[in-house]
């Protein structure tokens, strides 16, 4: 049922947004650039980023490389995920205010 995997994804990103904020990017002795409503927006136009970039590269990677598709995904992924989702997280999502 899609509402069903809708609702998974929904979820997922919930707790990773969630941990992100309160553990991952986390210092205490320093206050986030963007309240909780700036971050979240911040949050959801990286994820939606990430899915397309994703889907682009896993297309691109097993119609113009060659490459079976499940390499090409986790190929994909594993860019995406560390270069765009990490950098754009830490540098633009969770940013610190400068002291």
């Amino acid at each position: 049922c899609l509402s069903r995997g809708l609702g998974d994804v929904y979820k997922r990103q919930v707790v990773n947004f969630s941990l992100n904020r309160y553990w991952t990017f986390r210092d205490k002795g320093v206050a986030y650039d963007s309240g909780l409503g700036g971050q979240i927006l911040k949050f959801a136009t990286t994820v939606v980023g990430s899915i397309l970039l994703k889907y682009l590269g896993t297309y691109t990677l097993e119609h113009y490389a060659g490459i079976d598709y499940k390499i090409g995904k986790l190929i994909s992924d594993l860019f995406v995920s560390v270069l765009f989702n990490y950098t754009l997280q830490r540098f633009w999502v969770f940013r610190k205010q400068k002291p």
